[in-house]
């Protein structure tokens, strides 16, 4: 009998200097506990699997997920994770 093991999809947020939405982003996905790496480019950290122009940009397993405010959406939806009603969006 075989078992196969999957392996932990990893969640990546880049994030870089000249970055308007990161802080508001990270905080409000970090408010409901979600499990995601922050990676910030400008700091020598980790490169993108491709070349960025938005940030922040969410990365599932390599492949591009989202960017800017729809990484929150993202949370909601695939992490089935309760926002507040103060988030309006940007």
């Amino acid at each position: 009998m075989r078992l196969f093991l999957q392996k932990k999809k990893e969640l990546i947020i880049y994030v870089g200097k000249s970055c308007h939405d990161c802080k508001e982003v990270i905080e409000t996905i970090n408010k409901h506990k979600a499990s995601f790496e922050v990676i910030d480019i400008d700091k020598g950290g980790k490169k993108p699997p491709l070349p960025l122009f938005v940030f922040p940009s969410l990365f599932k397993d390599e492949k591009l997920i989202a960017y800017g405010f729809d990484i929150i959406d993202w949370f909601k939806v695939h992490h089935q994770i309760w926002f507040s009603t103060n988030y309006k969006g940007p």
